[in-house]
């Protein structure tokens, strides 16, 4: 798909899973915000991530789509504080709790940074691009660490020709022949007659002689049965 398809798709497809799109540049890039909880990953707090659109044209209707989601950190604040309360309470209620407690918090509060910095909006920028058609997705690049980056992009496909229109082949048509033909208004071409022989130089010089006979005739210079003879020889000759 051209770039601009690509760049409304993708807009429609941010804000179908509930991004807000704050600056836009089209068909170039956009910036959105969206906003995420569950049990597993968020503890059911609400935690922010900060996107980036970008699309790049990569070949005739064809584009790339890349998504970055980047964590807002001071929104996963009530997440490490439950994480902490949780651990504290639990302690307290078993003291034999106590001896693991320290290992177990450092490893939950990995898994909460790993889950939410990289999982979480991972599987977000996927089920976005998914949800435009064509093309594959795959990661653009390494999760930056624990910064909080998320990249991935979306290959599209290239539009196929349009089919080419049906209909009976084109008839060729024979080219016209040109001829004189006669008429009230003179002669003029018709297309498809045959064309007419024009006179040859012969011919012209036996109707030349032809009229200079009917001139000694008409002068009484020769008779009229030797100017039949004559003719008749001459036209034979045509």
């Amino acid at each position: 798909m051209d770039p601009t398809t690509a760049f409304d798709q993708a807009i429609y497809a941010i804000q179908s899973e509930g991004g807000q799109v704050h600056w836009q540049s089209p068909p170039q890039s956009a910036q959105f915000v969206i906003r995420k909880k569950d049990m597993m990953n968020t503890g059911g707090f609400t935690v922010g991530y900060n996107g980036e659109l970008t699309i790049m044209p990569n070949a005739p209707q064809q584009s790339v789509i890349r998504l970055n989601l980047k964590v807002d950190w001071g929104s996963t604040v009530p997440v490490f504080v439950g994480s902490i309360v949780a651990l504290i309470i639990l302690c307290l209620l078993n003291p034999l709790f106590l001896m693991f407690g320290m290992l177990l918090g450092i490893l939950v509060l990995a898994y909460s940074a790993w889950a939410l910095s990289i999982k979480l909006p991972g599987d977000i920028a996927k089920k976005i691009l998914r949800n435009i058609p064509g093309g594959s997705v795959a990661p653009a690049q390494r999760a930056a660490g624990f910064g909080g980056l998320a990249a991935f992009q979306r290959k599209g496909q290239a539009e196929p020709p349009p089919p080419a229109p049906s209909g009976p082949p084109p008839q060729t048509v024979p080219p016209a022949q040109a001829g004189w033909s006669g008429g009230p208004s003179g002669p003029h071409v018709q297309a498809g007659s045959p064309v007419q022989p024009a006179a040859t130089d012969a011919s012209a010089v036996i109707f030349d002689q032809i009229k200079q006979l009917a001139g000694l005739r008409d002068a009484g210079i020769i008779s009229a049965e030797e100017f039949d003879v004559k003719k008749a020889e001459l036209l034979k000759r045509i």
